[in-house]
């Protein structure tokens, strides 16, 4: 049976990472590496990816622009991709699955690269671009899965890492 994996871009518009979810080398990197027959993606306000390219590759989509609770999503997912949004990023750390994070390179004073770095220093997860997520997909598959964080850590996490900003 194949893998699931689960791509979430946050609220607004990463259109960058959902193009990259149509690039050969990624969805060639999620059959090989990951044997994912299903792409579950939360594209927030901007548009899915293209249903025939993703089935092109044997795979199914799921696709919605936003939900109260990515926690369902993620629990059932074999692998989460997701934009370097801190909150989205400690909330995928608590289900210690394998957890790429892809940097939205087009922000303006872009802080994401500290924290997605300072987590993939610390093998919590893969940090990556839209340009090299094929790559990052492959390094993935290698990557050793972490414990859960514990939900309790989550508040002590985000109240370290915002206010000794």
């Amino acid at each position: 049976m194949g893998k699931r994996v689960f791509v979430t871009v946050g609220t607004t518009r990463f259109s960058g990472l959902v193009q990259a979810l149509e690039n050969e080398q990624v969805l060639r990197s999620l059959r090989r590496a990951w044997d994912c027959d299903t792409l579950v993606v939360q594209h927030g306000s901007g548009p899915a990816p293209a249903r025939a390219c993703i089935e092109r590759h044997g795979m199914t989509l799921e696709s919605f622009p936003y939900s109260d609770s990515l926690r369902d999503e993620q629990e059932r997912a074999d692998l989460i991709i997701s934009h370097a949004g801190a909150g989205s990023i400690l909330e995928a750390l608590e289900h210690a699955k394998p957890l790429v994070v892809v940097v939205n390179e087009s922000l303006m004073d872009n802080h994401q690269w500290e924290l997605a770095r300072a987590l993939a220093e610390r093998k919590a997860l893969v940090a990556t671009t839209c340009a090299e997520l094929g790559q990052a997909l492959e390094q993935a598959r290698r990557h050793r899965q972490q414990r859960p964080l514990p939900p309790a850590c989550r508040g002590v996490l985000t109240r370290v890492l915002f206010e000794e900003s």
